[in-house]
Formats: structure tokens, C-alpha cells, sequence
């Protein structure tokens, strides 16, 4: 055999070798409440940082609002949460709003597709410290720009001065009450105060409150929890 075969062979069987060995240690799953956190994480309820885990929720009366002519207002009465929540505190999925109306401006109305529901895409972030009153986490479109969501808005008379499309981009800042509790469901809850979303260019805010479970248990638990990892 010659003795390039010889160490070609060598150094296959030492990277199958090493395969065998690091494979356990990459498998190892990352654990949360380290000494040196690097970032927050969604943790399961035995101390593991989650991992394309999937979420499922839904709240009451949601509110998107915009200085579109003034003031335009469109209530929903219930929404929709489906999520993956990653690694590194990071996510994405989708806020359907359920039944809307247009409360102000009068003589203009949603179209009837968005009558029955409005699905807003996002990509989803854990930010800043876990603060009542400040940001816990962000939602921000996964488009060219951040955008959400193009809103159509029909004349129900001719009396309507705002009648068009609009893109709805940016970001929408929500908090989590007792993150760092483990519970099977915990609210998220999204405010004016905390909005850094444009309907059109313009100012606009989502009010909501969604609850939010894992679609399925780890390790026994359905329980789980934000803390810091690394």
C-alpha cells in the first residue's frame, strides 16, 4: 500500500474518531442562569435553553391604531399568537387579528377579508432588562423595511377622505409579566407606550394581550421561563 493511501486513511479514521468524541458535547444542551450570560433566553422549566420550541396563545379586544386623517382606529374583538421560539432569546411566527372594525374615521371600513382577520407576520426578539414599563420583547416585521402588513382601507361613502393602502412596518414593543417566573402560561402584553409602529408613515400602536403556552412539554413540564444565557 503506498504511503500516501497509508496516511490518507490515517487521517480519516482520526476524523471519524473526533466525530465520535465531540458529538456528545455538541449535543449537550446549553443551560440558563450561567455565571457570564451573553443574552436573554426562553428556558424550559429543568434549566435548558429552548430551542425551536412552538407556541401557541390567544387574547381578547386588540386595538391598531393610526394618525391616518387625524385618527384612525380599528378594534378586533380577539387575536391569535403562534410562535417558535428559538435560541438566543429570538423567535418568529404570527398575531391574527379576529372580527376588526373601523371605529374612526366614519363613512370608511375595512375591507371584508380584513373584517375577518388580519395576520400580522413578525420576527420576534428578547430586549433589555426585564423591566415593568420597558420592552421585554420586540416584534418587528420580517419584510423589506420591516413591513408587517399591507391595510386596505374602503370608502363606505364618499365622505371618506382616507381610502387606500397602506403598509404597515416597524416595531412593536411588548412586556412579558413575571418572565422570570416558571409558569405554563405567561402573558404577552403589547402597548401604545411601547410602539414603534407606521401604518403609511404614520404614528401607529397594537394594544393587545395574548397568553402564551408551549405547544407541547419538555422533560415532563409545560412550564417555562425567560433567564439569561450564554
Amino acid at each position: 500500500m503506498s504511503r500516501s493511501r497509508l496516511i490518507s486513511l490515517s487521517l480519516l479514521a482520526a476524523f471519524a474518531l473526533s466525530a465520535v468524541v465531540l458529538t456528545p458535547a455538541l449535543a449537550e444542551p446549553k443551560k440558563c442562569g450561567v455565571p457570564s450570560p451573553t443574552h436573554w433566553a426562553f428556558c424550559y422549566n429543568n434549566g435548558e435553553e429552548m430551542t425551536s420550541q412552538k407556541a401557541e396563545g390567544s387574547g381578547g379586544t386588540a386595538i391598531l391604531a393610526a394618525t391616518i386623517g387625524g385618527e384612525a382606529k380599528f378594534e378586533c374583538e380577539s387575536s391569535t399568537l403562534v410562535a417558535e421560539l428559538e435560541s438566543s432569546g429570538h423567535g418568529k411566527g404570527a398575531i391574527t387579528l379576529h372580527k376588526c372594525t373601523e371605529l374612526k374615521p366614519k363613512h370608511c371600513r375595512l375591507t371584508g377579508e380584513e373584517e375577518k382577520e388580519i395576520e400580522l407576520q413578525f420576527a420576534e426578539s428578547l430586549t433589555g432588562k426585564l423591566e415593568k414599563g420597558k420592552s421585554q420583547a420586540e416584534f418587528a416585521g420580517t419584510g423589506s423595511y420591516e413591513e408587517i402588513y399591507k391595510l386596505t382601507i374602503e370608502e363606505e361613502t364618499n365622505e371618506c377622505m382616507i381610502a387606500g393602502s397602506y403598509t404597515v412596518n416597524g416595531k412593536q414593543g411588548a412586556e412579558l409579566p413575571n418572565a422570570e417566573s416558571s409558569l405554563t402560561e405567561h402573558e404577552v402584553v403589547a402597548t401604545k407606550l411601547l410602539s414603534k409602529l407606521k401604518v403609511g408613515g404614520n404614528n401607529a400602536s397594537l394594544t393587545s394581550t395574548d397568553k402564551l403556552k408551549l405547544s407541547s412539554s419538555h422533560d415532563g413540564s409545560s412550564a417555562w421561563y425567560v433567564g439569561l444565557g450564554a
